[in-house]
C-alpha cells in the first residue's frame, strides 16, 4: 500500500532484508539506514548480527551419548 509507514522493531534480522528502509539504531542513536544490501556492505554492526543470527539459525541439539 502507498503512502504509509509501518515501523517495525525487529529481533530477527531474516524478517525485515525485503523491506523498503531499515534504521540501524545502537544506544538510542542512528547508525544507519538503507535496504538489507547497502547495510550488508556500508554497516559493520548490522552485517555482524546478520552473519552471526545466521550461523545461530544452523545450529543443532544433538543428544549426549551415554
Amino acid at each position: 500500500q502507498r503512502n504509509k509507514t509501518v515501523i517495525t522493531i525487529a529481533h530477527r534480522l531474516n524478517i525485515i532484508q525485503d523491506v523498503e528502509r531499515i534504521v540501524v539504531m545502537d544506544k538510542g542513536q542512528v547508525l544507519a539506514t538503507g535496504t538489507h544490501g547497502e547495510l550488508m556492505d556500508s554497516c559493520p554492526l548490522y552485517r555482524n548480527m546478520t552473519e552471526t543470527q545466521e550461523r545461530v539459525n544452523r545450529w543443532q541439539l544433538k543428544e549426549e551419548e551415554t
